[in-house]
């Protein structure tokens, strides 16, 4: 689990620290308007691809999470 932000995302890295291991969120990748348009025509271009859309839209909650929890953290 990350403690930066609590969830169980698989993206998380581990650091060691001189209190043990502590795990943390890489930075999210920003993707431009033009880059995901892209992303969603070539997804529509191939309707067979159906766990596709669910894996990004799960991802895309986790990077909602991980942004929200940023959020306050900073504020």
């Amino acid at each position: 689990m990350c403690s930066d932000c609590g969830l169980h995302c698989g993206n998380a890295v581990w650091l060691l620290t001189r209190s043990g291991v502590r795990y943390t969120c890489p930075p999210l990748v920003q993707y431009s308007h033009e880059e995901q348009a892209v992303l969603a025509s070539e997804l529509r271009a191939h309707p067979e691809l159906i766990e596709v859309p669910v894996f990004l839209t799960d991802y895309g909650n986790e990077r909602a999470e991980c942004r929200a929890l940023n959020t306050n953290k900073a504020g």
